[in-house]
């Protein structure tokens, strides 16, 4: 069941706190508001803004349809919410934040042009039409620069050794949160090799570690209340998880 807030009135807006795969010059690839959830005094909703920029390319499966690249956009849309929306609960032990501030839900925001150039985009994404037959090829996010690569067929299922199948497309989306690789065969990140089912591994799983850049950009909206305190206001992921012990 979709989260209900009004947008009219967040209580903290930001670009993302620098994720794993963020360095000195990047790492701001998204926006993120808290609002109140309607109906609710003792529950928030943080609310993941990134815009895309698809951008279409013609390739050996011929060329595409307005039609096909309106259903790839809307698909790779509505399957990055169905596998990273509304998880877990990031919640806090502190009294500080007002009650609805203490426990966040998290929904994701996709507003997306199709081709052309527009300067408000967050992430571009080149998507060669290939052949439906054609066999799985590796697709790529360059993070610094704010660009995946991907091919038409990145939302069929892959079997790549977990309990369930993965799609590309969904996995790509976690880099462009700036999550690494967990299969050993990327050399990326070694803590998680053998949680298969993981998506950031070869399965379609998103884990408490997965939210903790999240809970993050909360901690970090609460530091001056904190100071003005004394105390302390930590935000984790089922109440267990936050950077510091997420391994990301």
């Amino acid at each position: 069941m979709a989260l209900r807030y009004s947008n009219a009135r967040p209580i903290f807006q930001g670009q993302n706190v620098r994720p794993p795969l963020g360095g000195l010059w990047n790492g701001q690839a998204y926006w993120l508001k808290l609002f109140q959830e309607l109906g609710r005094e003792d529950r928030s909703v943080l609310e993941v803004t990134m815009t895309l920029q698809f951008q279409f390319q013609d390739g050996d499966g011929g060329s595409w349809t307005q039609g096909e690249k309106e259903n790839f956009a809307h698909g790779f849309v509505d399957a990055a919410v169905a596998v990273w929306a509304e998880k877990f609960r990031i919640t806090t032990t502190s009294t500080v934040p007002v009650r609805h501030a203490r426990d966040v839900g998290v929904v994701f925001n996709f507003p997306y042009y199709i081709d052309g150039w527009h300067a408000d985009d967050d992430f571009e994404l080149g998507v060669e039409k290939v052949p439906s037959a054609a066999p799985w090829r590796v697709s790529v996010c360059n993070y610094s620069r704010g660009s995946t690569t991907l091919d038409s067929n990145d939302l069929r299922p892959e079997t790549k050794g977990a309990t369930m199948t993965q799609r590309d497309a969904v996995h790509e989306f976690g880099h462009m949160l700036g999550l690494r690789d967990e299969y050993a065969a990327a050399n990326d990140n070694p803590h998680h090799t053998g949680d298969l089912d993981s998506i950031m591994n070869v399965g379609e799983l998103v884990r408490p570690r997965h939210y903790a850049p999240f809970a993050a950009w909360l901690t970090q909206q609460f530091a001056t209340a904190g100071r003005l305190t004394g105390q302390q206001i930590v935000f984790k992921v089922e109440g267990t998880t936050d950077m510091t012990n997420a391994l990301l």
